[in-house]
């Protein structure tokens, strides 16, 4: 069950300024199925689409709520450039309850306390507030075949977030083990500059840049924990501080040396920020680096009735990351190469019936052995290994109709049937 309402005013004010604002909120609840064994799907004790009857099977449930607010001004000069600003503050909450290993856990605090089934329950709370501010020049001919023009920009984000992770006993959803109480201040400053030009009306090259600086404040209450087999010599608790910065250059170059022919190629670097609570104290923060490169070509009817696309790509990962359904969480696994291609087609035999198809295929691997810990000092690796949970082959078929019935009570009345399969 879920409900959403949005709410946008559209405004002009002095000096060739025009703005927008705009409200959103979004809430929703769902029971979930949960995972299920392969070996009881194949051996029919229990239906592919079925759920476990085990009352911490049918506890699992999500739940996500939303509210944002912001606002966006603009002012177009006189010779055609865009100077922007722009501001949100958003709040987000989530909760969820999953088990994905049944009845293997045993509490930290109390080792006596075991199997009570292993419904982990996970919270997220985010409060935001982040700002825009461009200027996008005019357009810009230096010679008669170059035309073009450059964006400059900075943004900053700052956001509180608390993080809960506990293993819960039904039926009153008690506490039987905590395992995350974190608080997280994470602020991002970044600096980006783009171009759009065109070479001749035959070719466009697009680049930029993009520079990042991210901080961490990291509380976490339960950090330093003591088992209860060891002996305690500290509260637990665990305070630190972390930077991290980042810089990705990014080109894509499009080709159409005909009029039912388009070609593209791309390369990208990007990152992805760590997860805050495995950040160390002064640690330069670890941002994972991504680089991406992708060739394609599109073919297309100049009436629009048949399209056809096909691109080959290739991703590396300095560091990546793998779920584990012990803790319900992301750990590390090191670095990682996925390599693939894409084809879709999509067909519009006549007016009112649309129809798409599309095949996936990647090939995910591991490339080195994932980081130490204290409780695995010599992961297993064997080189080409493959990621879990990352399926070789996507299928996607869609057909849609769009027809017009006629008017009812003066306003038009239109039939839409769609089906899908993945």
């Amino acid at each position: 069950m879920s409900a959403a309402a949005l709410g946008q005013l559209a405004f002009e004010g002095p000096a060739r300024f025009r703005g927008v604002a705009i409200v959103s909120g979004y809430g929703a609840r769902a029971n979930l199925a949960g995972v299920l064994r392969r070996d009881d799907v194949e051996a029919n004790r229990v239906g592919f689409l079925d759920v476990y009857r085990d009352p911490s099977a049918t506890a699992q449930s999500a739940f996500a709520a939303r509210a944002l607010g912001g606002v966006r001004l603009e002012r177009v000069a006189d010779d055609g450039s865009r100077t922007s600003l722009g501001a949100f503050l958003a709040f987000a909450d989530y909760r969820s309850r999953e088990n994905f290993t049944g009845y293997l856990q045993r509490s930290r605090s109390n080792p006596e306390w075991v199997g009570r089934g292993d419904l982990i329950e996970q919270g997220n709370q985010d409060l935001g507030f982040g700002a825009r501010v461009t200027h996008r020049t005019r357009r810009l001919a230096p010679t008669r075949w170059l035309a073009g023009d450059v964006e400059l920009g900075l943004t900053l984000a700052a956001h509180r977030i608390e993080q809960q992770q506990n293993l819960l006993q039904l039926p009153q959803n008690a506490t039987w083990d905590r395992r995350i109480d974190a608080q997280v201040r994470a602020s991002d400053i970044g600096f980006f500059a783009d171009s759009d030009w065109r070479i001749s009306r035959f070719v466009r090259v697009r680049a930029g840049v993009r520079a990042d600086v991210l901080y961490f404040d990291v509380d976490d209450a339960l950090g330093n924990f003591t088992p209860a087999f060891q002996r305690q010599s500290h509260y637990p608790g665990y305070r630190r501080t972390a930077l991290g910065a980042a810089v990705g250059p990014r080109v894509t170059v499009e080709g159409r040396p005909l009029r039912w022919l388009d070609l593209v190629a791309s390369y990208g670097e990007g990152y992805r920020s760590p997860q805050a609570l495995q950040l160390a104290e002064g640690e330069n923060a670890p941002l994972t680096k991504v680089r991406g490169l992708e060739g394609g070509v599109k073919l297309h009817t100049c009436d629009g009735v048949l399209s056809a696309t096909a691109a080959g790509y290739a991703t590396f990962l300095s560091s990546d990351l793998a779920f584990d359904p012990e803790e319900g969480a992301l750990e590390r696994v090191g670095p990682t190469t996925r390599r693939g291609f894409v084809v879709h087609v999509v067909a519009k035999p006549v007016p009112w019936l649309l129809g798409s198809a599309s095949l996936t295929y990647v090939h995910a691997t591991l490339d080195e052995p994932p980081p130490a810990t204290a409780e695995n000092s010599s992961p297993p690796f064997e080189p080409g290994q493959l990621l879990p949970y990352v399926p070789p082959v996507v299928v996607r078929a869609d057909l849609g109709a769009r027809h017009a019935l006629g008017e009812l009570g003066g306003a038009k009345l239109e039939g839409r049937l769609d089906a899908g399969f993945s």
